[in-house]
């Protein structure tokens, strides 16, 4: 008789610890559902935000030389008060080429010269340097847009956000190699101020890579809220398991 009422009390205990799993279950499952409109939104908004960062970086600026003491003439009034500035695109096709002195033509002329050969001339170090960071920022924001559109679609289709993680390293990676970039361009105007500026105060520095770099931060923020709730998911899953 008293083996019975163990077993009975036991058999109780065993149905209510499989309810109470199963109640976990089911707020596990309400809860990684709710959680894919997010998810979709901070890998949607990040696939974007890196699009845009990328062309921001390849279509403008790196680095260029306001000098407010040049005079405007209509030659000059689309970029005034711009004097020298060299593009993302114009940096990757001197690192491919080898070519940072101009195009040159069939007979030994330099052709199209742009402002590039005086940046490289008093930087060249540099130059190679943020020639080379412009590569690695763009391959990384291309890394973060396809990752989080592959993360995107996991968790659409299958409410799975382990990408979470891919993408925050991404975003991390885009941030510190804008980050360094945005230095280097302030060091190549540092060098420029004193030898091609000759300390002129009217010049000062700009660099739209300040811009991609605010979007980096951006997707950084937002990536790393996503593996915050991706964390808290898991937490929920091991718990059930844990209970088997």
């Amino acid at each position: 008789m008293a083996d019975s009422n163990r077993n009975t009390k036991l058999t109780a205990a065993q149905r209510q610890e499989r309810l109470a799993r199963d109640e976990r279950k089911r707020e596990y499952d309400a809860a990684k559902l709710d959680a894919r409109k997010i998810f979709l939104i901070v890998f949607g908004a990040t696939a974007l935000v890196a699009l845009v960062a990328l062309l921001v970086t390849l279509l403008t600026n790196v680095v260029y030389i306001n000098n407010k003491s040049m005079a405007k003439t209509n030659e000059n009034a689309a970029t005034w008060p711009m004097e020298v500035w060299v593009g993302g695109s114009r940096f990757l096709e001197a690192l491919f080429s080898g070519n940072w002195t101009g195009k040159i033509g069939p007979d030994g002329t330099v052709l199209g010269s742009d402002n590039l050969p005086a940046y490289y001339y008093w930087t060249k170090d540099l130059c190679n340097t943020a020639g080379i960071l412009t590569l690695l920022s763009v391959i990384a924001l291309g890394l973060t847009l396809l990752v989080s559109v592959i993360a995107a679609v996991f968790a659409f289709v299958k409410k799975e956000y382990v990408f979470s993680y891919f993408s925050l390293a991404c975003s991390v990676l885009s941030f510190v190699l804008l980050l360094v970039l945005y230095i280097v361009a302030a060091q190549i105007f540092d060098v420029m101020f004193v030898k091609y500026c000759g300390e002129n105060p009217a010049c000062t520095m700009g660099s739209d890579v300040l811009w991609p770099f605010l979007l980096s931060v951006l997707m950084l923020g937002g990536n790393i809220f996503s593996v915050v709730m991706f964390a808290k998911l898991e937490k929920k899953r091991k718990a059930i398991r844990s209970a088997r």
